[in-house]
């Protein structure tokens, strides 16, 4: 089996990987680590998506600038789960990362240093570096955040915003508000 994690579970090179994660893949089967149920997807081994790194990380020149901002992680291509606009979610947010809640230096599943200035976002199952336009419902009010992070719990909730990226939208008091969001891709984050 050649694996792939979208989450967490993330190993750090592609070669560990053994494919690229795209949503045109042949997916065989899902496994789940962790206790939080984290999937990770196995492509083929024949397949003609499979990786031919041999070295023991990618660096930028790999793939010619196909890089997310402040990320080691190569971008989806067109950097959209099926292409901007074409994935809409409802749910509430939340935000995270108030004083001793997040450990100083805390490094995110997407290998960056959690910040909580950044309008940045926590997303169950999208890939890293996603930009999505998030609405509260309430208000009207949107912000656009990049996915840099796994969560949250809940069924109901589909986003942990940053505490900058919340404020954008919500009074931080409120915690929690009813929101939408569609993916808006790289050009707007």
């Amino acid at each position: 089996r050649e694996c792939w994690w979208t989450n967490g579970c993330q190993p750090r090179t592609w070669e560990e990987r053994g494919c690229f994660p795209a949503n045109l893949y042949e997916i065989v089967e899902t496994w789940s680590c962790g206790e939080a149920g984290d999937m990770y997807f196995c492509c083929r081994k024949e397949s003609s998506h499979q990786s031919e790194i041999t070295g023991n990380s990618l660096d930028e020149t790999s793939y010619a600038g196909n890089f997310n901002k402040g990320s080691n992680l190569p971008k989806i291509a067109g950097n959209s789960f099926s292409g901007a606009g074409n994935f809409d979610e409802r749910g509430e947010c939340s935000y995270y990362g108030e004083p001793g809640e997040i450990p100083l230096n805390y490094v995110l599943p997407s290998y960056e240093k959690f910040d909580p200035n950044a309008m940045a976002s926590a997303h169950k199952t999208l890939p890293f570096g996603t930009c999505v336009k998030v609405t509260n419902l309430n208000s009207g009010k949107e912000v656009v955040v990049r996915i840099n992070d796994r969560g949250p719990g809940g069924e109901k909730r589909i986003l942990d915003l940053t505490k900058a990226a919340f404020k954008k939208v919500e009074d931080t008091k409120k915690g929690i508000f009813p929101c939408a969001m569609v993916i808006v891709g790289d050009n707007r984050c």
